[in-house]
C-alpha cells in the first residue's frame, strides 16, 4: 500500500485533546478515531507528499524547514509524534501557508519537473518511470485540492493534523 498522507481540519478542542496524549500509540488511535468521523474534513493526497515537498523545497519532505510555508504546507509546523509523523499546523500559520500556496507559479514548476532528478534521489513514491504527462497531471490535481483544503482551513479558522504513514 505504501505511506500517505491526510491532513484534517481540527478544531481547537480537538487540537488540545490530541495535545494532551502522552502514549504514541494513543496519538494513533485518536488521528484514526477522527478519520473515520463524517463530521470531520479530511484531504488524502496519498503517496505524493515527498514528491511535492521535493518540488516546492529541492529536498525530500524527510527534512522540513522551519518557518517555510510550502514545506510546512507539506509536513506541519509542530511535530506531535515523530515516529508515526503527526503533525499540525495551528490555525494562525494556516493563513500565511494560503498566501505561499496562492501566490506560488506552480503550474510553472510542476511543468518543469526534473523527472531523472527525483528519481535519482529517490524521491517517494516511485513513480518516476510514469509519463512525465501523467506524472504533471497528478501532481497539478493534488496541489489544486491541497490549495483548496488550506483555503477551507483558513476561512474557517481550524488547525491541521498531518498524519503520514
Amino acid at each position: 500500500m505504501g505511506v500517505i498522507a491526510n491532513y484534517q481540519l481540527l478544531g481547537d478542542r480537538e487540537l488540545g485533546q490530541l495535545l494532551e496524549i502522552s502514549n504514541r500509540e494513543n496519538y494513533l488511535k485518536f488521528v484514526e478515531e477522527l478519520q473515520e468521523r463524517d463530521d470531520f474534513i479530511l484531504l488524502d493526497i496519498g503517496k505524493m507528499w515527498d514528491a511535492l515537498h521535493f518540488i516546492f523545497c529541492g529536498i525530500g519532505a524527510g527534512t522540513p524547514i522551519e518557518g517555510y510555508p510550502l514545506s510546512e504546507a507539506v509536513v506541519g509546523q509542530y511535530v506531535i509524534c515523530e515516529d508515526y509523523f503527526v503533525y499540525y499546523t495551528d490555525r494562525e500559520r494556516v493563513r500565511k501557508i494560503v498566501r505561499a500556496l496562492e501566490n506560488v507559479d506552480y503550474k510553472k514548476i510542476i511543468c518543469n519537473i526534473d523527472v531523472d532528478s527525483c528519481k535519482e534521489r529517490g524521491v517517494y513514491p516511485n513513480i518516476w518511470n510514469k509519463s512525465k504527462e501523467e506524472i504533471i497531471t497528478d501532481l497539478m490535481e493534488v496541489f489544486e485540492n491541497m490549495k483548496k483544503f488550506y483555503r477551507e482551513a483558513y476561512e474557517n479558522r481550524k488547525n491541521i493534523l498531518i498524519s503520514i504513514y
